[in-house]
């Protein structure tokens, strides 16, 4: 019996009027007492729930595929799209629908077809919002290939994602303006093409301006280290993972153009984290190491330092997250937040991922929401734990009944 609270997390921004952003938090798959999947709203100021969606029962369908198509498998903030002043949120729906809900009072504003998941595609989110591309005024959302109103479902823009038709849905991110058309444009991700590979695409147009590829094991500057790495792996050529998770990282390079980072789930020998390109030519500024394994989500909240550069946080596939300081295209180590120490099962398979929640604690730094599970053991709990920007420490810990009920209380 699985328990997949924290799959998703969200920062909608204030939609109760106190002046401090609150959250969603999805769980796609409950069988404790035969649950159904939901998604909570909860209050940044003090963790109350504001409210609360619930889907159909999980039933006994195989985990991996209920989890992928569950509600509330993903949600993002989509604006304000009825000039109320509350923010409204698109969440996975299920059976291959994203609803757009009011932030308000949660009637649904749209129902939008979205691509269904495989059990190849957790942690792929084919869902992004999006800035006013057609001028409309109200935000817009994209949506597997393409970018379409939040209001209505209309397609505004079909993205040129015809490098792959292999694998679908692609992750996306809204990244910064690539193309100078003053719109924050779309990256879509290709992490299971030979090589994997990231393409940003313009959201006025949909034709690609930067296409980032993967690099081959065969091509390292060391042919020794690159060889063995190769063979420990049977041979693959390419880095796996290539393009699943990815982000805009702003001006590393002060050359006026925006640059991203690619993260890497490859486990070999000198294979780091995640790569960081420019965003003019493509090419690798720098890479960002650690000791404890691949990263399974690079995430670039706001900048959390202050130095105007926005700050790079690493989730290991173990049990840590790192915030790393990206100064000048190199990293430094902020600090370190381990996450394991709230599960009672030991912290080997434990993935955890991270998004930004604002400045809750209100110290003039934004914080972080990281959602853990445990893929190991897909019947215990997860749970999700506010993380203060500044220094890592914990501001709260969100559970569930059925999390509760299985541990007593966390730690």
């Amino acid at each position: 019996r699985g328990d997949w609270f924290g799959y998703s997390i969200a920062n909608l921004g204030d939609l109760d009027g106190d002046g401090v952003p609150d959250h969603a938090i999805g769980n796609p798959l409950c069988f404790y007492d035969d649950s159904a999947e939901r998604v909570w709203i909860y209050s940044g100021a003090d963790g109350r729930v504001l409210f609360e969606v619930t889907g159909a029962p999980s039933g006994f369908e195989f985990w991996f595929t209920k989890v992928a198509n569950g509600l509330g498998a993903w949600i993002v903030p989509v604006g304000d799209q009825d000039g109320d002043g509350v923010g409204e949120l698109a969440l996975y729906a299920g059976c291959g629908r994203v609803e757009v809900r009011s932030g308000r009072d949660l009637h649904t504003f749209a129902t939008i077809a979205c691509p269904r998941w495989s059990t190849q595609d957790l942690h792929r989110r084919p869902i992004a919002g999006m800035e006013d591309v057609d001028g409309d005024g109200f935000a817009d959302l994209a949506v597997g290939s393409s970018i379409v109103s939040a209001r209505d479902g209309r397609v505004l823009v079909t993205l040129d994602t015809d490098a792959s038709k292999t694998f679908c849905p692609h992750p996306l991110e809204r990244v910064g303006d690539f193309d100078g058309d003053c719109l924050d444009d779309v990256a879509i991700g290709f992490p299971e093409d030979e090589p994997g590979h990231v393409q940003v695409c313009s959201s006025r147009t949909g034709k690609r301006v930067l296409w980032i590829a993967g690099r081959s094991w065969r091509d390292r500057d060391d042919p020794e280290v690159a060889a063995a790495a190769a063979h420990s792996q049977g041979d693959p050529t390419f880095e796996l993972g290539f393009g699943q998770a990815f982000g805009d990282v702003g001006d590393l390079n002060d050359d006026g153009q925006r640059d991203l980072f690619v993260g890497s789930l490859d486990e070999r020998p000198t294979s780091p984290w995640c790569y960081l390109h420019s965003g003019t030519t493509g090419a690798v500024l720098s890479t960002v190491h650690s000791d404890h394994g691949p990263a399974h989500q690079p995430f670039a909240p706001a900048d959390l330092d202050g130095d105007g550069r926005p700050d790079l946080v690493m989730t290991s596939v173990m049990w840590t997250a790192d915030v790393m300081a990206l100064k000048d295209s190199s990293a430094a180590q902020r600090f370190e937040s381990d996450l394991g120490v709230y599960n009672d099962w030991g912290t080997w398979g434990l993935v955890v991922t991270v998004e930004s929640a604002g400045d809750i604690d209100r110290d003039g730094v934004p914080d972080l929401l990281a959602g853990v599970l445990q893929y190991a053991s897909p019947g215990l709990p997860g749970y999700v734990v506010l993380l203060s920007g500044r220094d890592g420490h914990t501001l709260r810990i969100y559970d569930t009944a059925s999390s509760l009920a299985k541990i007593g209380s966390r730690r």
